[in-house]
């Protein structure tokens, strides 16, 4: 992975998607809630931000989770937002949720379902429209660290993703 902001912070990002899967939404949600109570109390004590981050939940649940745990920030994964095809996913998450936006984590996808569609492709290898996301980031003001988990491809397209991050976020 490789990131283009060096804060010095470190990041936990925590997701319980497949536990809501597994047991009903409504229990998992209230364990979801008491658990990142948890770990936010544990990070603010070692000088960490916790963040969640969406899978595969709208917006409307994040926000749930967000209000019951005042400190923790949220982890926008662009590419989860793309997933199903949601092609105003991103955009939709941040007009929602930009108030607690914490950590972003950028890569390409093809808007598949689930796992498999979860591709983590280098930009422009998939149908996300990187640059809009990032510049729509940009006009509202975040600054934070971005995470471009670009896991396929070889490592001139991790530089070349590095690089087009860089420029965006520049312009």
């Amino acid at each position: 992975m490789a990131t283009a902001s060096l804060a010095p912070r470190c990041w936990l990002c925590a997701s319980s998607a497949a536990e809501r899967q597994d047991r009903g939404a409504a229990r998992a949600t209230t364990r979801s809630r008491r658990q990142d109570r948890g770990r936010q109390r544990a990070a603010s004590d070692r000088g960490a931000v916790v963040t969640v981050e969406n899978v595969d939940e709208p917006p409307e649940v994040i926000r749930k989770v967000l209000d019951a745990v005042p400190d923790l920030q949220y982890c926008l994964d662009v590419g989860h937002a793309h997933l199903d095809n949601r092609t105003d996913g991103a955009r939709t998450y941040m007009a929602a949720l930009a108030d607690r936006l914490g950590l972003v984590h950028a890569h390409d996808n093809h808007g598949g379902h689930g796992e498999t569609g979860d591709e983590h492709l280098p930009f422009g290898k998939g149908t996300i429209d990187l640059e809009r996301d990032v510049k729509a980031l940009k006009a509202r003001g975040y600054d934070g660290p971005a995470t471009l988990e670009i896991f396929k491809g070889i490592p001139d397209d991790r530089r070349a993703c590095l690089r087009k991050m860089r420029r965006w976020t520049k312009e």
